[in-house]
């Protein structure tokens, strides 16, 4: 009976501890980076910033279902003022240009070397992330594809 229980204070540890991981993810906003991106889309005080996360073998519906959403929160005024950067993530500018004359990319664009997510506190799901000008996330949307 000693072991059970001692075995269900592990269980119970263990989940915990994978809670907690969890509930981090995402937690912290790397400021300077943060400002590189104000910085990169001239990005205005009374201005958003939208975030959205790509890489260059996405599929077509990995890039549309995403744009469909930000032109919704655009579109039902949402978001007002606002300035729409893609983090593509890739190794060389080469396959920035590539993403930029694939999807006829006409916004803001910076080359994610993995580090991004991280240092906008993002989720492994999330697609889009919208910061007011001071950088409080004000919207995060996961993949839901």
């Amino acid at each position: 009976m000693g072991n059970i229980k001692k075995m269900g204070r592990v269980i119970f540890f263990i989940f915990m501890m994978c809670f907690a991981l969890e509930a981090n993810e995402g937690a912290s906003l790397d400021l300077e980076y943060f400002s590189k991106l104000k910085e990169i889309t001239e990005l205005e005080k009374d201005e958003n910033l939208i975030v959205l996360f790509q890489a260059n073998g996405n599929c077509q519906k990995c890039y549309t279902i995403p744009m469909n959403t930000i032109y919704s929160l655009v579109r039902d005024s949402v978001l007002k003022e606002c300035r729409l950067v893609a983090l593509v993530r890739c190794d060389r500018d080469l396959e920035v240009k590539i993403f930029t004359k694939k999807y006829k990319w006409e916004h803001y664009v910076d080359r994610d070397d993995g580090t991004a997510r991280k240092k906008l506190g993002a989720g492994n799901k999330t697609s889009i992330m919208v910061f007011d000008f001071d950088g409080k996330l004000l919207k995060s949307i996961d993949r839901q594809y």
